[in-house]
């Protein structure tokens, strides 16, 4: 045996392993870390080294843990050592981190004050809990609204900081502290955990009794974590205390696929790894067995622009494949028309089913055009991991409003949104009108219209009546505008309906799902000038209805590119490739890598074929910079814009109007300051082409808040003229030191033309971005010749 090569071993149970994967299983002392590159499998990796560990080094089962993320990935893994060693799942400890954790807690929970049949709640459950433990503080809502309890608890939770230890940088995270405290004392005294304690309490465990500790040390002598790269502190303290008597850990993972630092997971667990373990024996896997070489060519291309990565490059034996295309749309219907069209002509030139194909997307609202043309051709399809466009809750809460201005009567909708956002309309009053309505025989509308009658509603008559009043005012603006574009706008804005989602990235979330319910509205608009509120509610009906099976068998896979990762499709569509992507609000050095290896988790899932795709309503749109990255000879670029599409756009003006502040400067972000005032010249060329009856006075409303931005920009001094030697001579020679006076005095005694005029050229400065904008709004409407202060009043 000695004279034989390791790899030349004669285990069966290394049939069908390349070079690299068998030595991941031979080497089965002391820690292992194995990077593992997409589709180069890893999990039959783990559970061959299990496996061998069985049969081969005669470790007894109960002696090894097997720990990953997800039940599904649990019970593979269970499945393929069952086949592999014949033993039963009772045998071998393959669970999640949370189930794990339970099972211990389940021992030892009375040596923490708890008792063993403690109750873990879920999510729902959790935030009911943080919710009486509030109702019981004296907090104002305003307060409230500001913070994120749930996210600011986990992310607590995950970095093991008790109440106590909470960092107190200002006011908001003095009462976030304060609640976190009174939710532990809740959850204590009610024999509760949330998810978050199971791993907590376990690591507490272990540090304060080192005798429970020890016993798992001494029971399960190997340990096995999947996904390293996805870990948190507490999963990595859990799993390093378990190994650090018998320094027998064995991780596996791809940090070129960690992309979940917003839920707390550290890159740098992988990365570091060997800090952690000496002598640590590093594996790559770098055979990949799913994707044509060409788009590993793309995807190693790409990632390699990451610098902080363990190096590798994935290689295959499949074929050299088909070419990437890049394919610019004019808008979202020819882009989501011309995704049908491909996948009926490739279903039927090579027999492939709906399941061959998948849709990735940056973002949950990027799927309702896609949703909408599978519907319209009768093409199956499934949502993974989350829900259809027209099911998420922002989605229904707005169609709720738009029915109740259709049809006050519609009981239904009330209840849905009588307390969205937050009205202090609490279920039991609304379970108190509902029997009041009922006990009268009239619909609820007309128990609200006359609330002051009832002197049982005498303390929510107030809050009662601010929700008349709103509807009231949005059924005069529907019935004096016919767009329904701007209504579901308006909608938004009146009924101030984002304020209930305080953490940011979920606000942005939902906002992005109402904005593209706007632009469904001017699908309507566009496509049905004589059309009204009444008619568009029964057509977004219908096509929900129609779209209500999508649990085929066969079926076209849409999902989140997050929700794609460990999947794998024949053919792969990825929409939204423009420069939104990398996120605007994510620029950091380590944002951009992480959105750069979310670019690369999309682009190897894809087996066969990967088509990239835009849409670019605008000129402002660029490709995103990942593309450029791409080498030529793996990318074809194809411009798809269609005539017959056009009805579905937006019209110019429509399309270059940002939703936010933000959104309008993130478009100059790529341009160093002192180029940023000429790029901002070429804008207003589209828009003021077109006909004054593009923008009316809540165009004009809406415009002047930029303008305020500016002006509360320059009361917190962000404006700056003194390096800059190119200010036109009109600022050097009128503005005196105060540079808000003159600012104002220019505002109030100069046309709009005069001021863009004194001020277009002032490179850099903010201000130049809002009033170049302004203007450019302005000069379509009838009002050319007014002044902003004037404008804004």
């Amino acid at each position: 045996m000695s004279n034989k090569g390791v790899f030349e071993l004669n285990y069966a149970i290394l049939d069908g392993l390349n070079k690299e994967q068998k030595q991941a299983v031979l080497h089965t002392e002391g820690a292992t870390v194995i990077f593992a590159g997409a589709g180069t499998g890893k999990t039959l990796t783990i559970c061959k080294r299990i496996a061998f560990l069985i049969a081969e080094k005669k470790v007894h089962p109960k002696q090894i843990i097997a720990i990953t993320f997800t039940n599904k990935a649990a019970r593979e893994m269970k499945e393929r050592v069952e086949k592999l060693t014949g033993l039963t799942s009772a045998d071998i400890w393959i669970s999640t981190f949370h189930s794990a954790c339970a099972k211990i807690l389940r021992r030892y929970a009375t040596k923490l004050g708890y008792t063993s049949n403690f109750t873990i709640l879920d999510k729902s459950d959790q935030l009911k809990a943080i919710g009486i433990v509030v109702k019981s503080m004296d907090i104002e809502q305003e307060t409230l609204r500001q913070l994120s309890l749930d996210k600011d608890i986990e992310r607590a939770k995950n970095q093991l900081i008790l109440p106590p230890a909470y960092p107190i940088k200002n006011n908001l995270d003095m009462v976030t502290a304060s609640i976190y405290a009174k939710y532990q004392e809740y959850l204590f005294k009610h024999n509760l955990m949330d998810f978050n304690d199971l791993l907590f309490l376990c690591v507490l465990l272990f540090h304060k009794m080192p005798d429970v500790l020890e016993y798992y040390q001494n029971q399960l002598r190997y340990v096995f974590v999947d996904e390293y790269q996805d870990t948190n502190y507490a999963q990595f303290l859990f799993t390093k205390m378990l190994a650090q008597k018998s320094n027998n850990i064995c991780v596996v993972g791809d940090d070129d696929q960690s992309i979940y630092s917003w839920r707390g997971a550290d890159i740098r667990n992988i990365l570091e790894f060997n800090k952690h373990f000496p002598h640590t024996k590093t594996i790559l896997l770098e055979q990949n067995y799913r994707s044509t070489q060409t788009i590993l060519n793309a995807a190693n291309a790409v990632i390699a622009n990451n610098k902080t990565r363990q190096r590798k490059a994935l290689r295959t034996q499949n074929e050299i494949g088909h070419k990437i295309q890049f394919n610019r749309y004019s808008d979202n219907y020819a882009e989501s028309e011309d995704i049908v069209n491909t996948v009926r002509s490739l279903q039927k030139a090579e027999l492939l089913t709906y399941n061959d194909f998948a849709v990735l997307y940056r973002f949950n609202f990027m799927s309702r055009s896609v949703e909408t043309t599978l519907t319209a051709a009768k093409i199956p399809y499934r949502i993974l991991n989350g829900l259809r466009y027209w099911d998420r809750k922002e989605v229904k809460d707005l169609m709720a409003y738009l029915r109740i201005l259709n049809n006050p009567l519609d009981d239904i909708s009330i209840l849905r949104v009588l307390n969205v956002p937050k009205r202090r309309i609490g279920e039991i009053t609304q379970n108190k009108l509902e029997q009041l309505a009922q006990s009268q025989n009239t619909d609820l509308w007309s128990i609200l219209k006359n609330i002051e009658q009832y002197m049982e509603f005498r303390q929510t008559a107030p809050n009662i009546r601010m929700f008349v009043n709103l509807i009231e005012e949005l059924q005069y603006f529907n019935k004096q505008n016919r767009s329904v574009e701007k209504l579901v706008q308006t909608v938004v804005k009146k009924s101030n309906y984002l304020s209930d989602f305080t953490n940011q990235e979920e606000r942005e979330e939902r906002h992005g799902n109402l904005i593209e319910l706007a632009k469904v509205g001017a699908e309507y608009d566009t496509s049905n000038p004589e059309g009204d509120l009444n008619d568009f509610i029964n057509k977004m009906t219908l096509i929900q209805d129609q779209s209500e099976d999508t649990n085929n068998d066969d079926a076209v896979s849409l999902t989140t590119i997050h929700s794609a990762k460990g999947l794998e499709f024949t053919n792969v569509f990825v929409i939204g490739m423009d420069d939104s992507f990398p996120s605007h609000n994510r620029q950091s050095v380590f944002e951009l890598e992480e959105e750069r290896r979310l670019c690369y988790v999309a682009l190897t899932r894809a087996k066969k074929r990967l088509f990239l795709s835009m849409v670019m309503p605008h000129p402002y749109k660029n490709p995103s910079p990942f593309i450029n990255e791409i080498p030529s000879e793996f990318i074809v670029f194809r411009d798809k814009k269609s005539d017959e599409f056009e009805t579905h756009t937006l019209d110019p003006h429509q399309r270059n109007i940002p939703f936010t502040f933000d959104d309008f400067l993130s478009m100059f972000n790529n341009d160093p300051p002192n180029d940023q005032g000429k790029s901002i010249k070429n804008l207003p060329r589209s828009i003021n082409n077109n006909s004054s009856d593009y923008c009316d006075e809540d165009d004009l409303d809406f415009a002047s808040s930029f303008l305020q931005k500016a002006l509360e920009e320059l009361d917190n001094d962000t404006l700056d003229y003194s390096d800059n030697d190119d200010a036109p001579s009109i600022i050097n020679d009128d503005l005196p030191d105060d540079d808000e006076d003159d600012l104002t005095d220019i505002l109030e005694n100069n046309s709009i033309q005069d001021v863009s005029e004194q001020t277009c050229e002032l490179c850099g400065a903010h201000l130049v971005v809002e009033i170049k904008f302004f203007y450019s709004i302005m000069k379509c409407t009838r009002f050319p010749e007014c002044s902003f202060t004037k404008l804004i009043r």
